[in-house]
């Protein structure tokens, strides 16, 4: 096995990732790059982005918000995140601004939901590098899609955030009102209350 030295410590400066842009110009570490890519260690994730699992740090939702800079984690994938049901989606949901196009990747693949702008950026947030839409505005979500995701699903979802120490039903009504269903809400939450 070859000296990989300089490659490997760019991997390790960047938690186990490198964007091919950090190499430009630098043929002897592209060299390694493609041999460390040969020799099955290193897998590139999408064009341009390189992952050297051994030394990875990132967990699957940071992963995704690397891959997609300009994704939210939505849908399924936040209930998920948030432990508010236990249905596992099969692809990770992610949604973007409508006006946006993003190329996918065969290594993570997503189901992509386009939002128009003004709806996309409402209670986004950053938990600890990954891009996602608020507990609140994630309840709100499926209550919303109710016809998308399931009756089940969504009275799942409102049930487990009520239960959860995360609850703030002043910040839930403010985001219902803000993305227009909030007399579904109040119905949604009395179900919940009284089971």
């Amino acid at each position: 096995m070859q000296n990989y030295k300089m490659i490997e410590t760019l991997f390790h400066k960047n938690k186990g990732y490198l964007f091919a842009k950090d190499i430009a110009n630098k043929r002897n570490l592209y060299y390694q790059l493609n041999k460390l890519i040969e020799e099955g260690l290193v897998v590139q994730i999408k064009r341009g982005l390189y992952k050297y699992p051994e030394i990875a740090e990132l967990n699957h939702w940071q992963e995704i918000s690397l891959i997609f800079p300009n994704a939210v984690i939505y849908l399924f994938s936040a209930f998920s995140y948030y432990k508010l049901t236990t249905y596992i989606p099969p692809v990770t949901h992610i949604a973007i601004d409508r006006k946006r196009k993003i190329i996918t990747s065969q290594y993570m693949p997503v189901k992509l939901h386009y939002i128009d702008q003004k709806n996309f950026k409402l209670h986004q947030t950053l938990e600890d590098g990954v891009r996602i839409y608020s507990p609140e505005r994630t309840v709100c979500d499926a209550i919303k899609n109710e016809n998308q995701i399931g009756t089940d699903i969504m009275i799942e979802v409102a049930k487990n955030y009520y239960k959860s120490d995360k609850c703030n039903l002043n910040l839930l009504s403010k985001t219902a009102k803000e993305i227009n269903i909030d007399n579904k809400l109040k119905q949604i939450m009395q179900l919940i209350v009284n089971i």
